[in-house]
């Protein structure tokens, strides 16, 4: 049986593979109520896209939630509590991230199938990755055994800073991927429709997810260049200040990325508003106030 230590590199590397997709599916999200034919959509078409874009955007808060978790709760420990948390994450992710896709083809195809051909289809999208993401699993999974139990470890420090940079590699790829979306946005004729208010939050988001990029950049230059590539305590630390302090614009430019698109739909801003702070919550407690509390609970174990 694989230790604990395994099981939370393994975990990191599996969550990789889903994290890309979901970022990338987000931004084609956003971009896409800027399209010259959206607009042109059916009123159910829209607000399943909305509904898609907010499973995704779910998907994102819950698959980034293991790194702060990580950093914040278990010291960059490698720890039973971590390792389940990445599964339950992945599990989560993976269910949203089905139904935003099935709903995505449902929207596509759309426009040039009948409203009961494209919601079969896109129910079927959702079966087809339901039964590849679960089904097969289940079917496949092994009769449980016992297991011994698993302590916390202290990892070597090569390898907390090699898990440090994998984990900025886990959330910067969407980012830049988004980023690209949102310059594009710009030059698209719907953006020169929108009021005032929502083109500068659209702005601000950019900034924000700049922010983020360049703070997720810093800790290899900075493991480079600083420390000459050597394994130090210092470009742990510093690492990893970068990594968590990256979290906090990124939260923000989410918010305000599901502001703007909602404002595109509803034509509300007062719903709008609230679906943005809603999502900028849940963000907040899951990558800030679920990891404190988990910090506080293993400081208080460990003093016990």
């Amino acid at each position: 049986m694989a230790d604990v230590k395994d099981r939370l590199s393994k975990g990191l590397s599996e969550t990789r593979t889903v994290v890309l997709g979901a970022q990338i599916l987000f931004g084609f999200q956003y971009e896409a109520v800027f399209a010259a034919r959206f607009k042109d959509l059916a009123p159910w078409a829209t607000t399943l896209h909305i509904s898609a874009f907010a499973a995704m955007l779910a998907a994102l808060v819950v698959v980034i939630a293991p790194t702060p978790f990580h950093r914040i709760s278990e010291g960059g420990r490698a720890t039973p509590r971590q390792t389940s948390l990445i599964s339950l994450a992945m599990m989560g992710t993976l269910v949203l991230f089905g139904l935003a896709v099935g709903a995505s083809v449902a929207v596509a195809t759309s426009v040039v199938l009948q409203p009961w051909a494209a919601g079969g289809l896109g129910a079927a999208a959702t079966a087809a990755a339901a039964f590849s993401w679960f089904g097969v699993e289940l079917m496949q999974k092994r009769p449980p055994r016992e297991r011994t139990p698993q302590t916390p470890q202290d990892l070597p420090l090569k390898e907390k800073i090699a898990q440090l940079l994998t984990e900025a590699r886990l959330v910067l790829p969407g980012v830049q991927a988004l980023l690209g979306f949102q310059f594009t946005a710009y030059l698209t004729e719907a953006f020169g429709k929108l009021d005032r208010f929502s083109q500068g939050v659209h702005t601000a988001s950019l900034i924000l997810l700049l922010t983020a990029m360049v703070l997720l950049m810093t800790p290899a230059p900075y493991h480079r260049l600083g420390e000459r590539g050597e394994d130090t305590p210092r470009a742990e630390r510093v690492s990893q200040i970068m990594v968590i302090a990256a979290l906090v614009p990124l939260a923000a430019a989410l918010g305000a990325d599901f502001y703007v698109a909602v404002r595109m739909v509803s034509g509300s801003a007062t719903v709008a508003g609230w679906s943005a702070a809603t999502a900028v919550a849940a963000a907040a407690l899951l990558w800030f106030a679920f990891p404190v509390a988990g910090r506080v609970a293993r400081k208080a174990a460990e003093g016990g």
